[in-house]
């Protein structure tokens, strides 16, 4: 399929997306998922996803787009935190679950992650932007065994993530901190993830650069090509950081979204 096509398809749907705004939810989230469906389908190279993205017309549109999924995901995550609440653990880990799909999700991308950045069980890691259900963050224990510590501005969302980490009992290797992400102290962590949401992403990597300790491992989430429409490219300028430097990438491809970028830490003072 040729970029004019697929362009012209998206800015459709769209369309089709901000008038469904005014509907239902469900309309909303059919809209959403028929976005979703073309993001990820892979039709194109690289290079033509982000010429689509460079499009004035989807351009134009984007934000608005990515602020629907965004909200999507907020409240995924608040109903399946509330499932836990009242089933516990086997409610995100149980094979047979309704929610296995979204949660094999998670697990894929914190296993690359942990490739990614060597994380070890003896290791302290930070979750900056972890949302009302840290998944991450347990599938981090779950599959290496290191402690996290998830950092969140929303009352409301670490509020949620105590509850649901006391309700799963992993409280003695999940810890969760209303704080932002630019003014909690890095220097004690080994693995240090910004969140795909995580927000301002500038004035945290500024947060980080300047304060990380010199064998920390820092990631960052991001979306490449047409993965934009469902979240924000990490569009930090490296040029401002003076010890963080763009290292290997996972890169999401076919139904996953979310790809991870590894930043190395110099030995600059």
């Amino acid at each position: 399929m040729n970029r004019e096509v697929v362009c012209a398809r998206l800015l459709g749907l769209m369309d089709d997306l901000e008038l469904s705004r005014q509907g239902s939810p469900r309309d909303l989230l059919r809209a959403a998922l028929s976005i979703e469906h073309v993001a990820m389908c892979d039709l194109l190279s690289p290079e033509e996803e982000e010429a689509i993205i460079a499009d004035p017309g989807i351009a134009a549109k984007l934000a608005s787009c990515q602020s629907v999924f965004s909200g999507l995901e907020t409240a995924i995550e608040r109903s399946m935190a509330e499932v836990v609440r009242l089933g516990g653990a086997g409610m995100i880990w149980a094979q047979d679950n309704v929610s296995q799909h979204y949660i094999a999700r998670y697990e894929y991308l914190a296993r690359r992650e942990i490739e990614l950045a060597g994380i070890r069980p003896d290791d302290k890691a930070l979750f900056i932007g972890s949302g009302p259900l840290p998944i991450t963050a347990f599938e981090y224990v779950r599959q290496c065994g290191c402690t996290v510590d998830c950092l969140d501005f929303v009352p409301e969302a670490i509020e949620c993530s105590r509850r649901i980490t006391e309700r799963l009992g992993l409280t003695d290797r999940v810890r969760c901190f209303q704080t932002r992400g630019e003014m909690h102290d890095p220097s004690q962590y080994d693995v240090i993830l910004v969140g795909v949401l995580a927000l301002p992403k500038q004035a945290i990597m500024n947060h980080l650069d300047a304060g990380v300790k010199r064998d920390c491992r820092v990631m960052c989430r991001t979306t490449y090509g047409l993965r934009q429409l469902i979240y924000q490219h990490a569009s930090y300028d490296g040029r401002e950081l003076r010890r963080l430097a763009p290292g290997d990438r996972s890169v999401a491809r076919g139904e996953r979204v979310i790809s991870a970028e590894l930043l190395t830490v110099s030995d600059t003072n």
